[in-house]
This record gives C-alpha cells, sequence and structure tokens, in this order.
C-alpha cells in the first residue's frame, strides 16, 4: 500500500516536471496538493490533485495573477494531469476552479486568454478541442465576462465542437475526378480513412500530399485495401479535381456545395486532415500527417 502511494505520487510529480518551462527559472508554481493515502487508484488521485490543484492560489494577489509566465506555468501544469483524470473530474476541476474566479474578472479574463492561447490556438502543441469545450461551456454559463467576448466564444463553440474525436464526421455528397458520385458514409466500410481537406493553391498541401504519397504504413494500408484517403479540393476554381497530382490510389473529389458553409466542417488552416476508424467516428481532427502514420503505425 505504501509503495502504491509512493508511486502514485511519484508518477504524478514526474509528468508535472516533465512539462516544466525549465527556461523560465524562478517562474512560481503552486505545490502539488497531498492526496489522502486513502486513494489509491490512479485515476482517482490524478482527479484529486485536479480538484485541489488551485488550493493554494490567492486570486486576490493582482501581481501574481498578472504574472503571466507564472500564470502559464501553473495553467500547463494543471492541464497535463487532465489525461490521467476521468472526464467527470476534468469537467469538476474546471467547475471549482472558475467558480473562484467569479467575483474576480481580472483573473478570469487571465485564465480565459490563457486557455485559449494553449487549447484553441492552432500553433499550439497542446491544442485540443475536446479540452476547450470544458472551457467553454465554462465560461458561456458564467456570463462573468463582457458581451463581446461571449459573441467570441459562441462562435469558437460552434467551431471547434464540429467533429470532435469520438463521434461520426460529417456526411457529404461528392464527385470524384471520373465523375462518380458518393457519400463519406458510403466511401468505406471495412477499413479506416484518412479525410483531407485541400487548397490546390497551399503549398503547404502539396507537402503535406507528397509526405503521406511516400508513407510505407499508409501505401501498404492502400495496397491491403484497409485505407483509403479521400481528398477534396475545398476551391471554387474550374481546375481539374485530379489538378494537384493526387496519387491515383486515392479518391480525388469535389463538393457541389462547401462543407463549410453547410456547416459540417469548420477549417482554420489547410489541409485539414481527419483520420475516420471504419465506422466513421473520428479518430483524430485537424491532426499531422505525422499524427496519423504513427495511429495507422501502431494498429494491427
Amino acid at each position: 500500500m505504501i509503495f502504491m502511494n509512493v508511486l502514485c505520487r511519484f508518477l504524478v510529480s514526474a509528468m508535472l516536471a516533465s512539462v516544466s518551462l525549465s527556461s523560465l527559472a524562478g517562474v512560481r508554481e503552486l505545490p502539488l496538493p497531498e492526496v489522502p493515502k486513502q486513494i489509491t487508484v490512479p485515476e482517482d488521485r490524478a482527479g484529486y490533485v485536479l480538484c485541489h490543484f488551485w488550493d493554494g492560489m490567492d486570486w486576490s494577489d493582482s501581481v501574481w495573477v498578472t504574472d503571466g509566465p507564472a500564470m502559464e506555468q501553473n495553467f500547463v501544469n494543471f492541464v497535463s494531469v487532465f489525461p490521467h483524470a476521468s472526464a467527470a473530474s476534468v469537467n469538476t476541476a474546471v467547475d471549482v476552479m472558475f467558480e473562484k474566479l467569479r467575483d474576480n474578472p481580472e483573473a478570469y479574463e487571465v485564465m480565459a486568454d490563457i486557455a485559449a492561447m494553449y487549447l484553441n490556438d492552432t500553433e499550439s502543441p497542446m491544442r485540443d478541442d475536446r479540452l476547450y469545450v470544458v472551457f467553454l461551456n465554462r465560461f458561456l454559463e458564467d456570463k462573468v465576462l463582457d458581451e463581446a467576448r461571449l459573441i467570441r466564444y459562441r462562435y469558437q463553440m460552434d467551431d471547434v465542437s464540429k467533429n470532435l474525436p469520438g463521434t461520426i464526421a460529417g456526411d457529404f455528397p461528392y464527385t470524384d475526378s471520373n465523375g462518380r458520385e458518393s457519400t463519406l458514409h458510403a466511401l468505406w466500410g471495412a477499413g479506416y480513412t484518412i479525410l483531407m481537406f485541400y487548397d490546390p493553391e497551399c503549398r503547404h498541401c502539396h507537402q503535406v500530399i507528397d509526405f503521406l504519397s511516400r508513407s510505407e504504413p499508409v501505401n501498404r494500408r492502400l495496397d491491403e485495401k484497409s485505407l483509403r484517403i479521400l481528398a477534396v479540393d475545398t476551391s471554387e476554381s474550374d481546375m481539374p479535381a485530379d489538378a494537384l497530382s493526387i496519387p491515383p490510389t486515392w479518391v480525388s473529389a469535389r463538393t457541389d456545395e462547401s462543407v463549410e458553409d453547410a456547416g459540417l466542417y469548420s477549417f482554420r488552416e489547410m489541409p485539414a486532415l481527419y483520420l475516420l476508424s471504419p465506422g466513421n467516428e473520428v479518430i483524430l481532427k485537424d491532426a499531422s500527417p505525422e499524427a496519423i502514420i504513427k495511429i495507422l503505425s501502431d494498429i494491427e
């Protein structure tokens, strides 16, 4: 029992240390909450840490609250525990945190901005739509911030909640480069799908297409017919659907109506890559090609 307690605390402590911003010497960090010995299940221990993470924070201390590096570091430490706790604990921890901030709009705004920067910015390595939705729900429920922010949060909620991992990808009709009509859900029922939305004039799109076309795991699964790639041209130009030299083993397609205009998908950058299960469940959203290849390589 003693060993289990020590081990669980060591794992959480090591995990927090791994995300420490070592370059920010002297940054003020909250102490890790002491977990009661009777809580032995690692997931429950992580949940306790989350729900008591901000206990040592004096939100009325404006010097600390406005210390950007310190608040960012503590937020990163806080969020880094999320994967080790249950979804219920994550929701409770976010509620507990912002409940303490309801009477302090200045601190509330600081933490809302940090959450957006780390969880919603396309350049952030911690970007996570599912986690950001948890925060957005709280922002919109509390209505602590001004109406202009709430309008932005409502827009963001509509944007990030589309096609979250674990949900079924929005279906849409398309016409392939040979003039055949079909739909995403009718495309494949026995294998995985890489769904890629691209613009022919996007240089990064060219690079990603080239990268995927040279991937051994991708090509092997295409040969085994356990993977299909649907490349959808989102431009409105008169260029042929295959003008970007889409590999012949992929399905090159266009849609009559923009899937973005139809409210089915939202694109913040190009290309937009999704990995779907055989049942069209979203596994990865707005993924990097490297992340998709890793998943495909790990699947037996």
